[in-house]
């Protein structure tokens, strides 16, 4: 257990350095999406696990229901950032 919540927290840590990186990125306008169809189900799992961890003390839960079929011409990176951002 404790591993793992070391392992959620440098995983966390990495993505916020790649977020700050994004953000300069996008200041140059050096910022590159790679559009494809995505499932939109697909992006699911990461942000339940990001949302358990947040709130985990508290008394508010994270449900989302999308349909299987589901897509997106996306970049599915960029667009699970964004997710992210949004709900935290």
């Amino acid at each position: 257990d404790t591993l793992s919540r070391i392992l959620r927290a440098a995983s966390s840590q990495l993505e916020l350095v790649s977020d700050l990186l994004d953000l300069a990125r996008i200041e140059q306008g050096k910022l590159i999406c790679n559009l494809r169809t995505s499932r939109i189900a697909d992006l699911v799992p990461t942000l339940r696990e990001t949302m358990d961890a947040l709130l985990r003390d508290r008394q508010v839960v994270f449900e989302v229901e999308v349909a299987p079929d589901a897509v997106a011409m996306t970049d599915p990176e960029r667009l699970r950032q964004v997710l992210t951002n949004l709900l935290t």
